[in-house]
């Protein structure tokens, strides 16, 4: 867009408007110029183009050691919604700003990547004025929303309705004749007889093993 242009032209062409000495009041200068961008009222929910692009030519020349706690203030969740809208317009053009100079400084990054998890909630906000900077901001970092707070945020939703409607795994029948043996071993052989009382057939003798059958009646009388 044009202004993310001439965002990227002001790492380019510092300007002059920021004295050398603004850090040199504890901060008070930048934090000057951060509640200028984003106070808690007005009409729009984000700061005038002017005056937003004379922050983004000052940024090489402020501290971002006192510029990132001043915006991370306006971000508090105390604040009304249009100026914690303004603050995250502010973040992100300051981002844009650092990725575009050529000393390769990452300061501001490192700071609001190491507080995203300030700044992700917002990227769900109900108000798009809300939303939409967060999401820009969260981009900038190189962070999907939803991964600041939850280390990537579970598995995507389609993901979860497969892992839902998936049967579960099939399980073996439980084995009711033994708990300690398999089923297969349930069913044993069975057991030779044994020549002792132990078997309840232990009294009875086969034909192998008795006498032999006694002749019949009728097999006398034709001896006779």
């Amino acid at each position: 867009s044009p202004q993310n242009g001439a965002f990227a032209g002001a790492a380019a062409a510092p300007s002059s408007a920021a004295p050398p000495s603004a850090s040199s009041g504890g901060g008070d200068y930048e934090r000057n110029l951060i509640s200028e961008l984003c106070p808690p009222g007005g009409m729009k929910a984000e700061p005038p183009a002017d005056k937003l692009e004379e922050f983004a030519r000052a940024v090489p020349s402020l501290d971002p050691d006192l510029v990132c706690p001043a915006l991370l203030d306006a971000l508090e969740e105390g604040n009304p919604w249009i100026m914690r809208a303004k603050a995250l317009c502010v973040i992100d053009a300051v981002l844009k700003v650092e990725r575009g100079l050529e000393s390769g400084t990452s300061a501001y990054s490192d700071f609001f990547h190491a507080c995203a998890a300030e700044i992700e909630p917002l990227g769900s906000h109900a108000r798009p004025s809300v939303r939409g900077p967060a999401r820009r901001v969260l981009a900038e970092l190189g962070i999907a929303v939803g991964a600041a707070a939850g280390g990537g945020g579970g598995a995507p939703p389609n993901q979860q309705q497969q892992a839902a409607a998936a049967p579960p795994p099939h399980q073996p029948p439980p084995n009711l004749l033994d708990f300690d043996e398999p089923a297969t071993a349930a069913v044993a052989a069975p057991a030779a007889p044994s020549a002792g009382g132990g078997s309840l057939f232990g009294g009875l003798t086969t034909k192998s093993e008795g006498a032999p059958p006694a002749a019949s009646p009728q097999a006398d009388r034709q001896v006779v």
